[in-house]
Parts: structure tokens; sequence; C-alpha cells
């Protein structure tokens, strides 16, 4: 019962906070908003311990990182400077909190609430389970932002960072040609 107290909580608070950021009067109780909006869904992810179906699997990623496949380089990047660095195996969930959530900051205020709903719904408890992915799919949800907001250029800059930490990402590639084919805009 108490998970689904905190999930819900999670959910309301992050709606409420992601509301005020996006109709707040000021820049800087909207920055606030965000800000806060950020804690609510990082700290939950962050500290937890053996929550997700990879947890058990990350945990072994992180231990045997050199003798495993490379796919996904900047996945693996993260993984041996958190390793080489000195820090624990729990590193890796802290950081990957942190990647998951702040491309949510700078997405557009026009509708900010509702993408902040979905992105609750629809992923924030997959992203305790499936963290490659969930970085992947927070970038690629930037760059579309950015895209869709005429600001092209930045969104193909941005957009290939997500195929570093998940190659599923380029599933959307498809989506930016025909965006850069019936905009007219070069890609």
């Amino acid at each position: 019962m108490f998970t689904y107290l905190i999930y819900n909580m999670i959910l309301v608070l992050s709606f409420l906070s992601a509301y005020l950021a996006e109709f707040s009067k000021t820049k800087f109780q909207r920055i606030v908003c965000r800000i806060v909006l950020f804690n609510i869904l990082f700290i939950p992810a962050a500290i937890r311990y053996n929550v997700g179906t990879d947890y058990p699997n990350y945990v072994d990623y992180f231990n045997s990182v050199y003798g495993n496949d490379v796919n996904e380089y900047g996945f693996y990047v993260l993984t041996v400077f958190l390793r080489n660095i000195g820090l624990p195996v729990h590193s890796l969930f802290v950081a990957s909190s942190f990647l998951s959530y702040f491309p949510l900051l700078f997405l557009s205020r026009r509708s900010y609430s509702i993408k902040i709903l979905f992105y609750v719904l629809l992923l924030y408890l997959i992203s305790l389970s499936a963290i490659r992915n969930a970085i992947s799919i927070s970038i690629v949800l930037l760059s579309f932002d950015l895209l869709f907001n005429g600001k092209v250029k930045k969104s193909l800059m941005i957009y290939p960072v997500s195929i570093l930490f998940h190659t599923s990402a380029l599933f959307f590639v498809p989506f930016f040609i025909v965006h850069a084919l019936t905009s007219g805009s070069p890609a």
C-alpha cells in the first residue's frame, strides 16, 4: 500500500509542479517549479534499492563492465567513469536517474504540465527498470520538443546523444526525415 501511495504522490506532485512551471507569472517561479519537479522525480529514483526488474542486471553490468560487449557507448562510458573514480554501484542508479529526468527541465513551456503528466504516467515506472532506454527516451523527447518548436539545429545536435544510451532511439530517425521533407527545413 505504501508503494502505491508514493507513486501516486509522485504523480500528483509532479503534475502540480509542472502546472505551476507552465503558468507561473515570473521566470524565477517557473525555474523553481521545474527544479522542484526534477527533485520529485529524481530523488525517489536515485535512492531506490533493488527496485525494478533489471536492477540486479545493472549491478552485474557495473561490476563486470570491462568484459561486456558494448552497444550503447554512452552508458558504457558513464559506467566506466563511475568505476574509475571509485564510486559504488549505486552511483550508476543516481547518475542514470539524473540523466533520465534532467532533459525534462528543458521542455518548452507550452503544454508542459500535460507533457510531464504523460511522461510520469507512461514512462516513470518503466524508467526504474529500463535505465538505458529511459535516458534515451528523455533525450528523444527533448529533441522532438525542440524540433516541433522550430529549433531544428538544436534538435539534430541533441538527438544523436540518445542513440549513445540505447540503440532503439534509431527507430525515430524516419520521423526526423519526414519532418524535414514536410516542413522544407534542411535536415
